[in-house]
């Protein structure tokens, strides 16, 4: 499987899914106010989530915060029960980076309801270093509270996981499809409490500017392969921590 670097390999031989059931299939856009034209052929399929202007009368409206990182987990918190077997999170805006490869959507679309896919890359202790994001937010949003955590803490006490970075992987953009299966073999509280932890939405906005912290979403998307891929230590017993 290779990665594309345009719209047109992006969707390529996605005809087969022109006429597929939402509950079998499911592309879940993030939207602020990009032009996403290219998912008009997969109408059928799609749930656009806008936290800026309307796209079209069927599109569902949030709150500006969190970025795509959120709703990936909004969706999945709201849908627990009636998620398609297979769903693609992404962006508005795909093929755009050289530093966020993604495969066809084609190939997404094609795992099995206990599946996880992504170009994922190594994740490495290096990263628990967030001298950058501590920089872009007290440069570009002095407002921004700072989380207190750092992805290991973060890795640790929310998302009860330990294990070694080494042995991890991390999807630049959280371009990813993922099975219901595979979601629900952990349960709804999981998710709950990692949205929870991540302050979404909440908090005085002098310090949580758009409620949560430049770091917490960067956490989220460092961690999503290890959300889906491992177990967490605490098991279905979801500790309050903070």
């Amino acid at each position: 499987m290779e990665p594309v670097t345009n719209m047109v390999d992006f969707m390529s031989g996605i005809e087969k899914f022109s006429n597929i059931d939402k509950s079998l299939r499911e592309v879940v856009i993030c939207r602020y106010n990009e032009d996403i034209a290219w998912s008009e052929s997969i109408k059928n399929i799609r749930t656009i989530y806008d936290k800026g202007s309307p796209y079209n009368a069927d599109s569902i409206q949030q709150p500006n915060f969190g970025v795509n990182q959120e709703t990936i987990l909004w969706h999945i918190i709201n849908r627990y029960d009636s998620l398609a077997e297979v769903t693609f999170f992404t962006q508005a805006v795909i093929c755009d980076r050289d530093d966020q490869p993604v495969y066809s959507l084609n190939d997404y679309l094609s795992i099995d309801g206990n599946g996880y896919l992504a170009f994922d890359k190594k994740l490495t202790k290096a990263w628990d270093c967030f001298k950058i994001e501590y920089f872009y937010r007290d440069n570009h949003m002095p407002d921004k509270g700072a989380s207190i955590h750092t992805l290991f803490s973060f890795s640790k006490y929310v998302l009860g996981l330990s294990s070694d970075f080494n042995e991890r992987f991390y999807n630049d953009g959280s371009y990813f499809s993922v099975g219901a299966e595979r979601i629900r073999s952990k349960p709804l509280s999981y998710y709950q409490h990692i949205y929870n932890e991540c302050n979404f939405g909440r908090g005085n906005s002098s310090v949580h500017l758009n409620g949560s912290t430049v770091e917490e979403i960067f956490f989220l998307e460092k961690m999503f392969w290890s959300i889906f891929n491992l177990t967490p230590d605490f098991g279905s017993n979801i500790p309050k921590i903070f």
